[in-house]
């Protein structure tokens, strides 16, 4: 019985890790992964992080940075995983990817929190250095 939901959850994660794949990454682009806990970026190098969003079931992210001085969100992209179709409800799973850009020399930190339903459920931070 154990074996059905573990299948379930591998699937999952292929459809989820195919799916990323989906928002093109510039080639001068770092990559937040899920084990990012640094980065190093000269100023004007870009950051992103992508994630699973699902409004409708009230499944959100949000990424910021402490010091947009140092670091700063410049582009918040949007993809439908699958376009939702009229009359349906509930297809507007989607990733988000958030672009940061190195502004001046420092360190920031950014921070990528998980949201359920108006609740915060998790957060993690990536510390970053910028260099010149």
């Amino acid at each position: 019985m154990k074996a059905i939901p573990l299948i379930f959850i591998l699937a999952l994660l292929c459809v989820a890790c195919a799916s990323q794949k989906e928002i093109e990454q510039q080639s001068d682009m770092i990559e937040i992964n899920l084990g990012t806990e640094t980065i190093e970026l000269a100023i004007g190098e870009k950051v992103s992080y992508t994630g699973t969003v699902h409004g409708s079931v009230g499944i959100q992210k949000e990424c910021k940075s402490d010091d947009e001085s140092v670091i700063k969100l410049i582009d918040k992209k949007f993809k439908y995983i699958q376009e939702p179709k009229e009359g349906e409800t509930g297809g507007d799973r989607a990733k988000e990817t958030y672009i940061f850009e190195g502004i001046a020399e420092g360190k920031a930190t950014i921070t990528i929190e998980d949201w359920y339903r108006g609740e915060l459920e998790s957060s993690r931070t990536v510390q970053v250095l910028v260099k010149d």
